[in-house]
């Protein structure tokens, strides 16, 4: 059975050293509060990979959006780019102010979803659009 846990905000980033590019999710293992060092403090957190416990991983992450995805209603999607069909191995609604730029959020997955220890993932964040995908963010992570 796969766990979802969710902790949504906007988050108002200012101008800060380290910008972070539209299009693009950090991952962290533990949630990072937003506040004045939010930004430092979110790339001192940036994780590319995450170790398992028992055969579940915590995904916290922070997507910087492409642009405000109109509706409430989103998706962090997870595909293995090895495999041979474009088929997402997992997929979990989540839910956001229709026009907010960046997210935070976080989700649990595990072996019994499809995941596997040393497998690396595309993670976007999406929604559907007349049955095709609309990405708003993407990155890639590691499963260790």
């Amino acid at each position: 059975m796969r766990s979802l846990l969710l902790s949504l905000a906007l988050v108002c980033v200012g101008n800060a050293a380290w910008a972070v590019a539209p299009g693009t999710i950090v991952v962290t293992e533990a949630q990072v509060t937003p506040g004045d060092n939010f930004e430092k403090d979110l790339k001192k957190a940036a994780r590319t990979s995450l170790k398992s416990d028992g055969g579940k991983w915590h995904v916290y992450f922070v997507a910087f959006l492409k642009r405000a995805p109109g509706s409430p209603q989103l998706n962090i999607v997870f595909y293995d780019p090895s495999a041979k069909t474009k088929d997402p191995v997992n997929a979990y609604p989540f839910e956001a102010k229709a026009d907010a730029k960046v997210v935070m959020s976080d989700v649990e997955i595990s072996t019994d979803g499809g995941f596997k220890k040393g497998k690396k993932y595309e993670v976007r964040v999406t929604r559907l659009v007349k049955g095709k995908e609309e990405v708003f963010a993407k990155t890639t992570l590691l499963l260790k």
